[in-house]
C-alpha cells in the first residue's frame, strides 16, 4: 500500500521580511501628480488642477488652469495669466473673487510682492494677504529685485522708473542730461556691481547704479527683440532674463560672452530616496524594493517619490498616493502545522494563516495559490485564516512539493511567494496481477485477471479502472483494506512466436483528483499461444 503524508509546520513563505508595508493612501484618480514641496504636490483631474498634501488629501480643489512653483513661499492658482488664488507652504489659502492678472513671465512673488494689473491695465503690487502697500499705478511692472523693481509710468510721459517697496523713485543723477527712459531693466550684479541697464531718450544705452549715476556706456540700440530678450548695440549684445534682469553681455569686437547669472530652475526637485528602490523591468514596468528584497511586483507605468514614505505611482494611466508603513510587515502567507494524509485525493486540503495589516478589508483581497505545475488550488480568501481547495500533488515521487503564491490588495500586486513542502510518498492502491497468461482461442486476444487492493486507511471515491487506456470497469468504490477482481480481453499480436512479453498499463482513475492518470500501475506479462 502506497500513501503520501505531509507535515506543514509554520512556514513562511518569503525571506525574512522587513518591518515595511506598502499600501495605497490614495487609490489612483487623477491624470497627473507633481511634487512641489516637501508637504504638498499639485496633482490633476479631468484637466484641472489642485493641490493635495503627500498623504494624497486634496486642500485645494482640481479646478485651476494652472497652479505655479512656489517661490518665496507661495505658489498662485490661475487661469491663463487671471490670479484666482494664492496658496502658502504653511497651507493657507486665499482666493480672489476681483479680476486680477499677473504676467505670465513672472508668475510669483519676489521680495514678498507680486506684480498684477487690473481690467484697465493698470499695474501695481500686492502682497500676499491681499493688501497693495504702492498706491501708484503703472504700466507695466517687473519684479522687486534688491529692493527695487523697473516700472513704466501710467500717464505723465511715460517714462522708465525704478522704485523701491514704497513707491519711492530712485532717480537718475546729475550725468544723465536725457532723463526720459524708454526701457529700464531690473538691478543686475555685473562686473562686481549692482546697476540696471537703461535707455533713454536718444536711444543711448548705460548702465547705472543705485544712486543713478552713470557707470558704464553701451552706444546707441539698434534694436531689441522682445521675443528673445535680446537687444542689439554697435559692439555688443545683451540678453535679458524674463524678470528683465541682465544675464550675458556678448562683445562683437572679440566675440566672447560674458555670462553674470544664469536663471533657475524654479521647479522642486523630489528627494533622493536612501531606503527603497525603483526598478524598471524589461517590459517598461516599475517595482518597488529596500535592499534587494522586493516589496510590490513590477506594475506601475511610473513612479515619483514625493518623500522616505511617500510616493506619487501611476498604474494603468492614473495616477494616485502609496504609503510606505514603517512597524508593519510586508504581506505573507504562512501554513498552519497539519498532518495530511494522501490515502486518496479528496483527503488533501492545507491550512493557512493570510498576514496583511488589520485596516485592509477583506474583501480587497486576492489570494491565488499555484502547484508546482501551474494547478490553481486557491483562489480569494474569506478571511485570514482559510482552507485550500482539494488537489492532488503533481509528482509524488518528489521529496518535497511546491505552492506558488499571489498576492494582490485592490489593483496592487506583492511578490510571488514560494514554499516548499517536505513530502512522503505511499500509493494508496495495490494491484497483483499473474506474470503469465493464456491466449484465447484464435490466439488473436488474451484474457487478463487482476486484483486491486485499497490500502488506504479510508474509503476511496468512485474509481474507474482502465486497461491500456480501455474503460474496464467504471464507477468502483474500495473500502478501507478491500480487494476488488477485474478481468478483461486484450488484442496481443503473438506474430510467429509461442509467447511475448508485453507491458500492460492497469489505471485507477479516482474521482476528485486534480488529474486522471495519477494511480497508474505497469506490470509485465507474458502472453502465451493457446494451442487448443
Amino acid at each position: 500500500m502506497k500513501r503520501l503524508s505531509i507535515i506543514l509546520a509554520a512556514l513562511l513563505l518569503a525571506l525574512p521580511a522587513p518591518a515595511q508595508f506598502i499600501g495605497w493612501s490614495v487609490k489612483p484618480a487623477y491624470s497627473q501628480v507633481q511634487p512641489m514641496s516637501e508637504q504638498w504636490a499639485r496633482v490633476q483631474r479631468d484637466g484641472k488642477w489642485g493641490i493635495a498634501n503627500l498623504e494624497g488629501k486634496e486642500v485645494v480643489p482640481c479646478r485651476y488652469g494652472t497652479i505655479t512653483d512656489f517661490a518665496a513661499g507661495y505658489c498662485l492658482l490661475l487661469d491663463r495669466e487671471r490670479l484666482l488664488g494664492v496658496f502658502s507652504r504653511e497651507g493657507n489659502l486665499r482666493t480672489f473673487s476681483d479680476p486680477l492678472f499677473v504676467d505670465g513671465a513672472y508668475p510669483y512673488f519676489s521680495e514678498g510682492l507680486l506684480a498684477v494689473r487690473d481690467v484697465e491695465s493698470s499695474w501695481t503690487y500686492m502682497t500676499p494677504e491681499g493688501t497693495y502697500p504702492i498706491r501708484m499705478v503703472f504700466q507695466s511692472a517687473a519684479p522687486f529685485i534688491q529692493g527695487v523693481a523697473a516700472v513704466q509710468e501710467k500717464g505723465g510721459d511715460g517714462s522708465y522708473l525704478h522704485i523701491d517697496k514704497k513707491g519711492r523713485i530712485n532717480r537718475l543723477g546729475g550725468d544723465f542730461t536725457d532723463t526720459f527712459l524708454v526701457f529700464a531693466s531690473s538691478f543686475t550684479q555685473v562686473d562686481g556691481q549692482n546697476v540696471a541697464l537703461v535707455v533713454d531718450g536718444h536711444n543711448e544705452a548705460w548702465f547705472r547704479d543705485f544712486s543713478g549715476r552713470k557707470v558704464f556706456g553701451l552706444g546707441k540700440v539698434k534694436s531689441y527683440d522682445k521675443a528673445s530678450r535680446e537687444m542689439t548695440m554697435g559692439k555688443y549684445r545683451i540678453h535679458f532674463s524674463a524678470d528683465r534682469r541682465v544675464m550675458s553681455r556678448y562683445s562683437n569686437a572679440d566675440k566672447t560672452e560674458k555670462v553674470f547669472f544664469e536663471e533657475r530652475d524654479r521647479r522642486y526637485t523630489p528627494p533622493t530616496l536612501t531606503s527603497l528602490t525603483f526598478s524598471e523591468d524589461s517590459h517598461g514596468k516599475w517595482e518597488i524594493s529596500k535592499q534587494g528584497n522586493l516589496l510590490l511586483s513590477p506594475q506601475f507605468d511610473a513612479l515619483t517619490a514625493l518623500s522616505e514614505t511617500r510616493i506619487a505611482a501611476s498604474l494603468d494611466g492614473l495616477w494616485g498616493f502609496l504609503q510606505v508603513r514603517e512597524g508593519e510587515d510586508e504581506p505573507y502567507c504562512g501554513v498552519q502545522e497539519k498532518r495530511l494524509d494522501y490515502s486518496h485525493p479528496a483527503d488533501f486540503r492545507f491550512t493557512g494563516v493570510l498576514n496583511i495589516p488589520d485596516d485592509i478589508p477583506m474583501q480587497e483581497v486576492t489570494l491565488q495559490i499555484w502547484d508546482g505545475v501551474g494547478e490553481q488550488i486557491w483562489f480569494v480568501p474569506p478571511g485570514r485564516i482559510f482552507t485550500s481547495d482539494l488537489f492532488y500533488p503533481p509528482d509524488p515521487e518528489k521529496e518535497k512539493i511546491e505552492f506558488y503564491t499571489k498576492l494582490a490588495i485592490g489593483s496592487l500586486i506583492y511578490p510571488a511567494w514560494r514554499v516548499s513542502v517536505p513530502a512522503t510518498y505511499l500509493y494508496p492502491y495495490f494491484v497483483e496481477c499473474a506474470k503469465t497468461q493464456k491466449m484465447l482461442s484464435g490466439n488473436e486476444r488474451a484474457g487478463l485477471s487482476f486484483t486491486v487492493e485499497n490500502r488506504a486507511g479510508s474509503a476511496s471515491n468512485s474509481c474507474d479502472v482502465y486497461v491500456n487506456g480501455n474503460l474496464v470497469k467504471q464507477g468502483v468504490v474500495f473500502d478501507p483494506g478491500e480487494t476488488k477482481s477485474f478481468s478483461c480481453a486484450l488484442n496481443v499480436s503473438l506474430e510467429d512466436l509461442d509467447r511475448v512479453q508485453r507491458e500492460v498499463r492497469i489505471v485507477i482513475v479516482e474521482e476528485g483528483m486534480a488529474r486522471s492518470g495519477d494511480f497508474y500501475t505497469p506490470k509485465t506479462v507474458v502472453f502465451e499461444r493457446n494451442f487448443n
